[in-house]
């Protein structure tokens, strides 16, 4: 999901970790504001969470 969403921003996603929190090491050219990536990626990521209706996710 987020190595669809890099690209419309010309980032790179390089590494991704993390269970409860995420961590995303993205190498970023300076073309949009890295806070309209950080919403957009996680604007993305909520959205197929809800969608996937995990048990431990409340509203």
């Amino acid at each position: 999901m987020f190595e669809a969403v890099c690209p419309q921003f010309n980032a790179e996603l390089i590494e991704f970790d993390g269970e409860e929190h995420m961590h995303l090491l993205i190498l970023d050219l300076p073309k949009f504001s890295i806070f309209k990536l950080v919403l957009r990626l996680k604007g993305t990521s909520s959205i197929t969470i809800r969608k996937r209706k995990y048990p431990t996710v409340r509203d």
